[in-house]
């Protein structure tokens, strides 16, 4: 009778695990449906006209994305992005949302194409969004950020013809962004790469990573540039910011420096 009292109990348990882990599965499915649900409800209203980007801030945004842009600089963002689908004139005709990666802590990443029409022409846009789960509901996570500092720095050569007046970094679910704003406050041109874009290189905890701009900034006289690079895969606390080949330019805008130009580096703290 013993014997029989703990098979039974074993098959219990052994059902309950199966179960429970059924029940996992069904909730993490079911937390990806609800995300892939939520972008194409938010883009079929914005097709409708029944919210506009700013009810996407107030109604939409997680916590978390709030702290890292204003309402006004996510309308000011998003506007001139998507001025020609939101015209009257346009027709979208098919909005497909696909899931392109989930992550341990309930946040999925997912890609949108826009099939939309203008005076009969077909376009496509393919967007890429960050939805995560907060207080059991779906919540627009903003190009997948988690958190925004800005960082004191040192300057490694005082020397230096350019300054950054801040280094701001961003950590998300892919990586960090790295962004730095430069004012120009002498008489010269300053051109960040030349004839390709200026090396931007970061040095966290976890090593080295470097990425080529994307093209040359210039840097007016009595102007302001910012610069940003996202470094996909690269986690850990940063620690040194350097940018390679600047140039002084002349009056003929070329490069005064020979070679890779001059660097600019800060340690941050």
């Amino acid at each position: 009778m013993k014997k029989l009292t703990a098979m039974i109990f074993i098959s219990i348990l052994i059902f309950l695990t199966s179960c429970s882990g059924n029940n996992t599965e069904n909730s993490e499915e079911k937390s990806v449906q609800d995300a892939k649900k939520f972008i194409e409800e938010m883009y079929r209203d914005l097709d409708l006209g029944e919210i506009r980007f700013g009810d996407i801030y107030r109604d939409y945004f997680a916590d978390e994305s709030k702290q890292i842009i204003t309402e006004k600089d996510y309308i000011s963002e998003k506007n001139p992005e998507f001025k020609e689908i939101m015209d009257k004139k346009k027709s979208v005709s098919s909005i497909e949302t696909n899931v392109e990666k989930e992550y341990d802590n309930g946040i999925s990443k997912l890609s949108t194409k826009l099939i939309y029409s203008v005076d009969g022409k077909q376009t496509e846009k393919n967007c890429v969004d960050y939805v995560m789960i907060q207080n059991g509901k779906c919540k627009y996570l903003y190009n997948g950020l988690l958190s925004r500092k800005v960082y004191n720095m040192t300057e490694e050569n005082e020397s230096n013809k350019v300054h950054a007046q801040n280094a701001v970094v961003y950590k998300g679910v892919d990586g960090i962004t790295v962004e730095m704003n430069f004012q120009n406050d002498t008489l010269s041109i300053f051109s960040f790469g030349y004839e390709k874009g200026a090396v931007f290189s970061i040095k966290t905890s976890e090593g080295e990573f470097s990425n080529v701009l994307d093209s040359p900034k210039r840097l007016e006289s009595d102007g302001s540039l910012k610069i940003s690079s996202k470094f996909d895969g690269v986690f850990g606390n940063p620690l040194r910011i350097e940018i390679k080949n600047i140039y002084t330019l002349d009056v003929k805008e070329q490069p005064i420096e020979s070679g890779e130009g001059f660097n600019y580096a800060v340690l941050l703290q």
